[in-house]
């Protein structure tokens, strides 16, 4: 179904282009962007809420992210609602002539109903819901991967038994059952008289439990995050936590010593010996030696080591460069330089003959002589800084890295916009304003003019789809594929896509999913796993 999505065009001639916060950047909706005036407070919104624009009133607004900017419809158009399509991501609202089409959450699944040709969206995890015929069983497969879909399929012989990624597939040879249980407890067993049911933990996150059956007493197993130790003298095994390590008993004026863990998942360590212990730090400490005490200690690695320093020098401190870098301390004569962190920028002033930290981001202030103008550039790229300057008369338009500079021929102004949404255009009467979104991450959207209805541009996660009967074209998911409508004794069966990159039915640019139809699903590949139904 053809879309027209209305784009109005908004200029702007004010100064700085970082009225939007940062929390909004990188965001996509009907929405467009002035520049601040000095004398005009931005408009701040929280992380869970998104900036929009209104180019009726010129006025600014905050909405929550799930809702997105509003958007006024001429009369017989329809309001049309895009939700967040990962978590912490905009909403998105548009114009349409047409009826809108479905869309679906990121913890949600496209499903269409080819008895009703209706389209619903379900949870992921549960999967569209099917209609069984007679005597069929209505079978349950459960999501594999986090993210991945639940799938439902009817066969005429018993379900077999799916397990989720958290359970663990188990088959009784004397029942010939098959069940599933936790991916911890493993699959159960039935012992002899006089053996013992054992219990081997499980070794890491994802791996399972396992049980066994054993001649006498069980060996000790211990949990991913505990070390096993033995005791020589009363010969047993016992579990211990990791960082603290296996205990020891020391004898007489010996002291209990201990090393904290060196890295992410490693032992600690304890052991006897007769002087006093040496200072071991852990890995977010920074080990420190004082030449006057003879002592070593551990202090904080951002903190570093202090120092004592002379009558008339100064305490100074540097800050660490990087997240897993120490702080450094020093002395010097007279007052400590200025030394910024890894997100500032040094600035000096030439009037006061002095230094300071200011976010990089934003960059270091200016003062400009009477007449000129404060101008900005924002950083464009995550790493880079922003930039103040002097300029006499108004300042140029400078866009942020999720940016686009429009300019508009009839007023000579620049202004900028999400790149996602595209330079806005204006339309003679009788034409339709068409979009494009963004064909790929980071492409910019496109809008255009054309007298006749908008063609349909789906966007890098969606497929166009055809409609015979109706002539017309949509977009859908391109992980669910095109609809179909089948016959009242047939099925839609539906290939999942198999990796990133995959076509249901082929190869193709995006990951795409085929739904066709027959007289019976006999053979249905789901994400790689096999079945029949």
């Amino acid at each position: 179904m053809p879309l027209s999505i209305l784009v109005p065009l908004v200029t702007a001639s004010l100064a700085l282009s970082d009225a939007i916060p940062e929390e909004s950047k990188g965001t996509c909706a009907l929405q467009t962007k002035v520049t601040k005036n000095a004398a005009v407070q931005p408009l701040t919104c929280s992380a869970e809420e998104m900036w929009c624009h209104d180019p009726m009133t010129m006025t600014e607004s905050c909405h929550p992210k799930s809702a997105g900017c509003p958007v006024t419809c001429l009369p017989g158009e329809h309001v049309c609602h895009e939700p967040q399509m990962f978590e912490g991501s905009d909403a998105y609202n548009y114009c349409s002539s047409y009826t809108c089409p479905v869309y679906c959450r990121f913890d949600e699944v496209w499903c269409h109903d080819p008895n009703t040709m209706v389209e619903s969206c379900h949870n992921k995890t549960e999967g569209c819901p099917v209609t069984c015929y007679g005597s069929d069983h209505l079978c349950h497969m459960p999501p594999s991967c986090e993210g991945c879909e639940g799938y439902n399929w009817c066969q005429s012989v018993p379900c077999p038994a799916y397990c989720s990624m958290d359970e663990v597939h188990c088959y009784d040879s004397a029942t010939m059952i098959e069940s599933c249980h936790p991916l911890s407890a493993g699959c159960p067993v039935t012992c002899s008289p006089g053996e013992s049911l054992c219990h081997e933990k499980p070794t890491c996150d994802t791996c399972q439990g396992y049980n066994y059956c054993h001649h006498g007493a069980c060996p000790v197993y211990c949990e991913m995050h505990e070390v096993m130790c033995h005791d020589p003298s009363a010969m047993i095994n016992s579990c211990h936590n990791k960082t603290e390590g296996c205990p020891v008993t020391c004898f007489g004026n010996e002291h209990v010593c201990h090393t904290p863990p060196q890295c992410e998942g490693c032992d600690g360590y304890n052991w006897c010996q007769s002087s006093p212990c040496p200072a071991y730090c852990g890995t977010d400490e920074v080990h420190c030696y004082d030449s006057a005490t003879m002592m070593e200690s551990c202090h904080p690695l951002s903190a570093g080591c202090p120092v004592t320093c002379s009558p008339g020098d100064s305490e100074c401190h540097e800050p660490p460069t990087c997240d897993s870098c120490p702080g450094h301390n020093y002395c010097h004569p007279g007052p400590c330089p200025v030394i910024c962190g890894v997100d500032e920028v040094v600035c000096h002033d030439v009037h006061t003959m002095t230094d300071s930290c200011h976010p990089a981001s934003i960059g270091c202030p200016v003062t400009c002589p009477p007449g000129d103008t404060v101008c900005h550039m924002p950083p464009t790229c995550d790493t880079c800084q922003g930039y103040d300057y002097c300029h006499p008369g108004s300042c140029p338009v400078h866009c942020g890295m999720h940016e686009v500079m429009c300019h508009d021929p009839s007023t000579m102004t620049d202004s900028c916009h999400k790149k996602c949404a595209g330079c806005p255009v204006t339309c003679p009467a009788g034409e339709n304003v068409c979009h494009m979104p963004p064909q790929c991450e980071g492409c910019d959207g496109y809008n255009w003019c054309q007298p006749s209805p908008c063609p349909v541009t789906c966007g890098m996660n969606e497929m166009v789809c055809h409609d015979s009967n109706t002539m017309t074209d949509t977009c859908y998911p391109a992980s669910s594929g095109c609809p179909v409508s089948c016959a009242a004794h047939e099925y839609v069966c539906h290939t999942a896509p198999t990796c990133q990159g995959c076509h249901g039915g082929g190869s193709a640019d995006y990951t795409i999913g085929f739904i066709f139809l027959t007289l019976r699903c006999s053979h249905v590949t789901v994400v790689g796993v096999e079945l029949s139904c």
